[in-house]
């Protein structure tokens, strides 16, 4: 698929760039780039995107385990959203009988609040109210 191979060739670059940042000049064949993602890391990333399923950190965190995680994830996710595409948002939220998601209008025959449905209850608080 053409996109993992462009998502290949942009995680070798961070890889030489992390090495870079790490060992600067110096050059040792057993110390090179693919300390910091090998192959079946890159093979991974590439199968993760290709099925979508990194759309947070939180998703990369579970499903790619990396010692540099902490510190690069999302520069990860960034790569990953540069090449695939960031992933749509959709975001329902009901007003009584209408329901909105991003990007549309909202329908039904009225969108006005109800301010009666939409209160916070007033929870007792202090000792023996629970």
């Amino acid at each position: 698929m053409p996109l993992d191979s462009e998502l290949e060739c942009k995680l070798k670059d961070f890889q030489v760039k992390l090495h870079a940042e790490w060992w600067k000049d110096k050059e040792d064949h057993f110390l090179g780039p693919h300390i910091f993602l090998n192959c079946s890391h890159i093979q991974h990333l590439c199968n993760l995107a290709s099925t979508g399923l990194p759309t947070t950190i939180d998703d990369l965190h579970n499903n790619f385990k990396w010692n540099w995680m902490d510190d690069h994830s999302s520069t990860l996710l960034s790569i990953i959203h540069n090449v695939y595409g960031a992933p749509n948002l959709v975001l329902n939220c009901s007003l009584g009988d209408a329901e909105i998601s991003e990007g549309q209008p909202p329908s039904g025959p009225s969108t006005a609040f109800n301010s009666k449905s939409h209160t916070t209850p007033q929870i007792k608080k202090g000792a023996g109210s629970q």
